[in-house]
């Protein structure tokens, strides 16, 4: 689409949208129309003969109920193009406006007094037509041109009060100035609701754009989700083939210098089935393919199993891991997935903690039908702003840190889809400005989650 055709629809929807908003405001200005204009003729009926208030009246009634007729249907009348509605719009207003301005055929009967009243009255009507008409220029100079045009050429030269020569010449050039500052007024509010139009239609192509954008988006993350955790299987295979190879070389007769490269191939090896099995997990958890299997376990047994395993690594750096459960907690949780976020928590600890620093505490209690699970060490702390992406898949407090202790930021990210397919969650916290805490929830119920995890 070029940019002379996308203007032409943008030209084309705002001069709609002018007929939708006419079309509303012809229904809500009937009654205080035909109040002004009773008002005139209340004025006027001293004066005039009756007759031909009457008349007058009742042609006001007419173009009344034949712009709620016409105008009102106008916006949804397909079979007429825009700019032929739009004409009829102009016309249907200098209608309206020229019968308003019949009543100053009143004028040369009128005193004084009611003249100016009817005045008053005309050009209230007017400034009114500046809102009623959305500020679109032509609709507006079709009822204030007939209108307050006669108007100023009455009051020049159709009244003949006496002693006031010079009034009507400053009535009627008083007229014709605020005349100019309607006119000024309706182009600017035209002005202003033709540029609000165009940032309303900026701004759905915008969100359609980025609707789009994120559909691609979601669409290639699903695809890349489903192709992971179907592959897992085929990919898991080849490797550990290589790692069974790299062992079965590590153990043959070799020289020093080439036993020292099986050994370092075997290590690499073992760390990138590791990082592959999390990556692997973290897809199938998004693409709901892992299926808890959930059965009752004490969760006070299984955490000092754990804490018993990780107790030499712990010594190892001078720390001491200690944990607190008063009474076996009882819940019901797949037991595979779910020690492997406790092991994961406890070995964070552990592993980012300073050494000969303060214990590694893991808390065990039961409150309000929920079991958490705390678990706090003293160790290089998580700065504030950070602590809210710890648990995004690949966010790393200190890139470096994977250089030194190895990983790709995975791990927490497990943690917490575990958690969730459980009803749980994990959350973290800071306790001092270098000790974290991870505290991890479930039901004690047991976990709301369906069949498909």
């Amino acid at each position: 689409m070029d940019s002379s055709t996308a203007a032409l629809i943008r030209v084309e929807s705002y001069e709609q949208q002018l007929l939708d908003l006419l079309s509303k405001q012809v229904r809500r200005v009937p009654l205080p129309v035909f109040v002004c204009t009773c008002m005139i003729a209340g004025m006027a009926w001293p004066y005039v003969r009756t007759s031909v208030l009457v008349a007058w009246l009742a042609t006001v009634v007419g173009v009344l109920a034949l712009r709620w007729r016409i105008l009102g249907r106008l916006h949804a009348d397909a079979r007429r193009p825009l700019e032929a509605r739009i004409r009829i719009a102009v016309a249907l207003s200098a209608l309206n406006g020229s019968v308003h301005g019949l009543s100053l055929f009143f004028f040369p009967a009128l005193p004084r007094f009611e003249c100016a009243v009817v005045s008053m009255v005309l050009i209230g009507l007017s400034a009114g037509s500046v809102v009623t008409t959305a500020g679109h220029r032509a609709v507006f100079l079709a009822y204030s041109l007939p209108t307050l045009g006669p108007l100023a050429l009455m009051w020049a030269f159709g009244t003949s009060f006496a002693g006031s020569g010079w009034l009507h010449w400053v009535m009627a050039a008083m007229i014709l100035v605020f005349a100019g500052i309607l006119d000024a007024v309706a182009r600017d509010m035209g002005r202003v609701m033709r540029e609000s139009f165009d940032i309303r239609m900026e701004r759905s192509a915008l969100n359609r754009d980025l609707q789009q954008a994120l559909d691609v988006a979601e669409a290639a993350s699903r695809a890349k989700t489903r192709f992971l955790a179907s592959a897992s299987h085929d990919l898991r295979q080849p490797m550990q083939a290589l790692a069974l190879f790299a062992s079965a070389l590590a153990m043959r007769p070799l020289d020093e210098r080439s036993h020292e490269i099986a050994l370092h191939m075997n290590t690499a090896l073992n760390d990138l089935t590791s990082e592959l099995d999390a990556l692997l997990d973290v897809s199938k958890l998004d693409a709901k393919v892992v299926t808890p299997e959930p059965c009752e376990i004490d969760l006070q047994s299984q955490l000092r199993r754990i804490c018993e395993s990780f107790r030499p690594s712990a010594e190892a750096k001078g720390l001491e891991l200690v944990l607190t459960a008063a009474a076996p907690v009882y819940v019901r949780t797949d037991r595979k997935l779910f020690e492997r976020v406790l092991r994961n928590l406890i070995e964070n600890a552990i592993k980012y903690s300073l050494a000969d620093s303060a214990p590694v505490r893991v808390r065990l209690e039961r409150r309000d039908g929920m079991v958490s699970i705390e678990v706090r060490d003293d160790g290089v702390g998580i700065p504030e702003a950070d602590l809210a992406q710890v648990f995004v898949p690949f966010f790393r407090v200190d890139r470096s840190r994977s250089k030194k202790t190895g990983g790709y930021g995975l791990g927490l990210s497990i943690c917490q889809r575990v958690a969730e397919a459980h009803g749980g969650r994990v959350t973290v916290d800071r306790v001092t400005p270098r000790g974290t805490r991870f505290t991890v929830t479930l039901p004690a119920g047991g976990p709301r989650v369906s069949a498909g995890g």
